[in-house]
């Protein structure tokens, strides 16, 4: 038997361990892919309009001329930070506009690919962390080198800020991934899985604001639940801090 013959017998016998997903189940796979792709774009879109209210509020807000400059260089740091996560993001968003459901391979790897996604998008917000502490600083100095406050003070609004911007940051982020992805990705994932006999299992967490969502969740849909539990322990959240600013006030004597 040459190589040729061993070719033809590997792709046939490949063939057929690769089985083929039913029309049906393919229909039930192109809805939620073709939503996460359609708020891929709007995400996109409104990421360039956010741009010129940025710089506008950088004028706005910042009077010292060479604060500004450093602030609009930090937008840029910020806007190449973008880039590259928008780039990794556009090369799956082309990904699922020529993806192939038709066998059960290409779906896992689908399955993978959307997770893996999930997560370099959480990495893209933490990203932006480092960033607005440095914008934080620049706006306190130039606010501080023009009005002029006791640097107790000057420090503990600082800080409450900082926390104030990165909580928001944090569940803003935490709603936004859920509602235009998560959710079509657990749906993806659960079609893959239904299909597939080949399931891991996946290690349930057991914190408090996993306790208040499948509360939450007897009463409402699971979206609803999801984001309702984000406002509740974001509130939550803001309450202790500002009681822990208030506490810190009256520690530094302020």
């Amino acid at each position: 038997m040459d190589i040729e013959q061993l070719k033809d017998l590997w792709k046939e016998d490949a063939s057929e361990r690769l089985p083929e997903i039913n029309l049906e189940s393919q229909k039930l796979f192109s809805t939620p892919l073709q939503k996460i792709r359609k708020n891929m774009k709007m995400e996109f879109l409104s990421s360039i309009f956010i741009l010129p209210l940025a710089i506008w509020g950088i004028y706005k807000y910042i009077f010292q001329p060479i604060t500004q400059f450093y602030a609009l260089m930090l937008l840029g740091v910020g806007y190449l930070v973008v880039g590259y996560y928008y780039f990794k993001f556009y090369q799956l968003y082309n990904k699922l506009n020529y993806l192939e459901t038709k066998t059960l391979h290409s779906l896992l790897r689908l399955k993978y690919d959307l997770s893996l996604n999930v997560q370099m998008y959480k990495s893209y917000y933490l990203a932006f962390i480092p960033i607005l502490f440095c914008e934080l600083i620049l706006v306190f100095q130039d606010v501080n080198s023009t009005v002029g406050f006791e640097t107790k003070y000057l420090i503990v609004n600082f800080l409450f800020w900082f926390l104030v911007s990165g909580l928001t940051l944090y569940f803003s982020g935490k709603a936004w991934l859920y509602y235009f992805y998560e959710k079509y990705i657990i749906q993806v994932s659960k079609l893959a899985d239904d299909l597939s006999d080949e399931v891991i299992p996946e290690g349930k967490r057991n914190t408090y604001m996993d306790s208040t969502y499948r509360y939450l969740n007897r009463y409402c849909s699971e979206t609803s639940a999801f984001l309702w539990n984000v406002f509740l322990w974001f509130c939550l959240s803001l309450l202790l801090l500002f009681v822990l600013f208030k506490l810190s006030l009256i520690a530094v004597g302020l």
